[in-house]
């Protein structure tokens, strides 16, 4: 599936609440323009809870946790696209990662560095377990698929 454009209703502004944890302040809107399917829009009710850019503080060297906005919209498109909505595992990361070379202006070494460190292992993407710190997110996330 080719995504031609992916756009955000709003900038993203975010709300401490433990050390790598931030709430997305209000609601806000992901279309996602595909090139034979359409459009996929994720609407995102206020309060989602996010970690910035995941991994160790040691990556902060190499990528920030929030950055700007562009890379703050990179970040929290891959965690949405991470509770199996709509897109494969193979497509979020691959999303990550024109998103990274588009939007955040990232040579291609580095964003293909990233692209690999979120592909090595698929055991953050699907549906989070209810004891999970993601688990209060699943009811925050509603998609809506417009075809052509």
């Amino acid at each position: 599936m080719k995504v031609l454009k992916v756009e955000f209703s709003r900038d993203i502004t975010l709300k401490p609440i433990a050390d790598r944890r931030y709430e997305v302040q209000g609601a806000f809107s992901v279309n996602f323009y595909l090139e034979d399917e359409g459009v996929v829009r994720i609407n995102v009710d206020d309060g989602f809870l996010f970690d910035g850019r995941s991994g160790p503080k040691v990556v902060d060297y190499y990528a920030p946790n929030l950055g700007t906005q562009a890379e703050l919209k990179t970040f929290l498109i891959h965690d949405l696209l991470s509770y199996d909505i709509y897109f494969s595992f193979e497509e979020n990361n691959n999303i990550f990662y024109n998103n990274l070379r588009n939007w955040c202006k990232y040579n291609w070494f580095k964003a293909k560095t990233m692209w690999g460190f979120v592909s090595i292992s698929d055991s953050y993407f699907g549906t989070p377990l209810p004891d999970s710190r993601e688990y209060p997110n699943l009811n925050k996330i509603h998609v809506r698929h417009y075809d052509k």
